[in-house]
């Protein structure tokens, strides 16, 4: 370029240059100390005016722009304005008369700003910074009677809220800044008003960097959506966008993405870009001992059913013993894919004594009986093909009951006991335990909130399966959150807390989320539930205690760390437990 441009940045000079107008009544206000963009409990427009311009008529406006600071950060959305000039050759001040803002020409030009959140007092940045005004400021400065001398006014309205600070205010009243050529610039190329290097619009929303060449074109870089075309401008090109229409909708064929249903995980987008091809849902039930009988401990003799602990498997003063425990209203149906399973003891003692090495089998049982003294009731009961050995690492704290209490996966033994032709939902299912060393938990009879709990994870083997009535009587396993209730239907969807849920569903959002995730719910229970979240191979992601009140809940779960994916939240309160969906997406 031959020349720079000239700069002016002017602010708000007197208190009679920026005031605000109710639309409704037309009535003024010229001492406020801020100004409302453009609601302040009702609808409102903005006019501000600055003088000491100096810019010649007819100079060339390369760029003007007005730069407001925050008053306030109550903001109301969506905020959506609407930016015209006075058309006047020289702007008067503003007076008290009623609409002496609605009342003055506007002109041809005008400019929309959608601002987005003012987060901070005194914040004076881009944020704060109104898109580009050179076309208004143009159109007033061409005007015939347009001097040197001249001021120019704005009026503002639209809807929403943000606050600005005004004349009357702290230091920061609005700032009008604008740069301009006196006389026209020695162009490059003059039909296009421009130099070489300087930025254009080529035209093509699929072009990049465009700016004007040296044969005096408008030319931008091709992206990987050039030729192919990108109509809504969201950067997925038409041949895979799922709407070319509507840049908010960037999904393509493959994205995760999550298709309502609580019993399915792992949808895609779809050839036709519907969201489908997801698989069940797990579903987790857990349950404890709850009967003395269930669980046990045997010698060799007669099994005991009334120990306050249970050795596992050596009793020091008695020697080795095989330990049984049984497990009641899990209601996992006939032939479900089992995905986890384990049991979780709580330290009796502390005496780990040798090296221990558990063996632990099912009871190859249809239903399991309770426990009975009786000679080698638990060691003689038929086990499992499938076995799984635990070799506990010491338990250092009586009452613990963390990740050294669980036992490895115990997947393959209860998928063994479902597959079986006589099981059915309403079954219990016995594990025995023996081995060497010795580790003490809890029994029920020692502890009724530290006895063996079994939790398992499982697939509904077939979809014509989810709809089944469960064999029962009097309840029903909602598919998807492994609560048992009351049962009215074979299938309740979408259950609310007063039909007998301790937990309402659970709403997320944001969803895609990514760093951050809201859970909401109603809960007619007060004190601490457990907050898992899972993956679709069931690994547990995330773990952590929460207290809920009775009534409306919501909790942040903040600084995720998740690779993108679809995810399971699970909420467990005493017997129940509530799931629901999320997506997470890093992109």
């Amino acid at each position: 370029p031959s020349a720079a441009p000239e700069s002016v940045g002017p602010t708000i000079n007197f208190s009679t240059d920026d005031a605000e107008q109710e639309t409704a009544s037309g009535r003024m206000d010229l001492n406020s100390s801020d100004l409302e963009l453009c609601t302040d409990g009702q609808s409102q427009l903005v006019g501000l005016r600055f003088s000491n311009l100096n810019i010649p008529q007819g100079a060339n406006i390369v760029s003007a722009y007005i730069q407001f600071t925050v008053d306030e950060t109550r903001i109301e959305d969506p905020c959506q304005i609407t930016i015209y000039g006075q058309a006047a050759d020289d702007a008067s001040t503003f007076t008290d008369v009623d609409a002496d803002i609605s009342s003055r020409p506007r002109t041809a030009s005008s400019a929309s700003w959608a601002p987005p959140a003012w987060l901070a007092v005194g914040d004076a940045g881009p944020g704060q910074l109104t898109p580009g005004l050179e076309a208004i400021v143009q159109e007033i400065v061409n005007r015939p009677g347009y001097s040197q001398a001249s001021s120019i006014a704005f009026i503002l309205e639209g809807t929403g809220r943000r606050a600005a600070e005004s004349f009357e205010g702290n230091a920061g009243a609005p700032q009008l800044c604008i740069e301009f050529f006196a006389t026209p610039p020695d162009y490059d190329c003059n039909t296009l008003q421009a130099f070489f290097g300087d930025p254009c619009d080529d035209g093509d929303n699929t072009t990049i960097n465009d700016m004007v060449d040296n044969d005096c074109n408008c030319t931008g870089t091709p992206t990987a959506c050039t030729g192919i075309g990108d109509n809504d401008g969201d950067g997925i090109c038409a041949d895979v966008d799922c709407d070319d229409n509507n840049p908010n909708i960037t999904t393509q064929q493959g994205d995760a993405c999550d298709d309502g249903n609580p019993n399915t995980v792992g949808e895609t987008i779809q050839g036709d870009c519907s969201c489908g091809g997801g698989n069940s849902a797990p579903t987790q039930t857990c349950a404890m001992v709850s009967e003395s009988s269930d669980d046990a401990e045997e010698q060799g003799g007669p099994a005991d059913l009334t120990s306050s602990d249970l050795e596992l498997a050596t009793d020091p003063n008695l020697g080795s013993q095989t330990v049984g425990i049984r497990f009641t209203g899990l209601n996992i149906p006939q032939g479900a894919v089992i995905t986890s399973a384990y049991v979780q003891f709580t330290v009796d003692e502390t005496d780990n004594g040798e090296a221990c090495s558990l063996n632990i089998y099912g009871q190859a049982a249809d239903n399991a009986l309770t426990f009975a003294s009786v000679l080698n009731d638990i060691s003689g009961r038929p086990k499992t093909t499938a076995t799984v050995n635990w070799a506990p690492p010491a338990w250092l704290g009586v009452g613990d009951a963390g990740p050294a209490q669980q036992t490895p996966d115990l997947s393959a033994i209860i998928q063994e006991i479902v597959n079986r032709g006589g099981y059915t939902s309403n079954s219990a299912i016995a594990l025995i335990i023996n081995g060497t060393g010795n580790r003490t938990a809890e029994s029920i009879n020692g502890s009724l909130n530290g006895a063996p709990e079994l939790c398992v994870e499982y697939l509904y083997a077939a979809v014509a399966n989810r709809t089944a009535a469960p064999t029962t009587p009097n309840t029903t396993v909602v598919e998807g959150t492994g609560i048992e209730q009351p049962a009215a239907s074979p299938f309740v969807e979408n259950p609310l807390p007063d039909e007998g849920y301790l937990i309402s569903p659970i709403s997320v959002h944001p969803n895609p989320a990514s760093t951050k995730l809201n859970a909401s719910f109603r809960s007619k229970m007060e004190g601490a539930v457990q907050i898992q979240i899972r993956d679709l191979n069931g690994k547990i992601m995330l773990q952590e205690m929460r207290v809920v009140e009775k009534g409306d809940n919501a909790f942040l779960l903040k600084d995720l760390s998740l690779p993108s994916g679809v995810y399971i939240l699970q909420m467990f309160a005493d017997d129940t437990v509530q799931s629901a969906k999320f997506v997470i997406s890093n992109d």
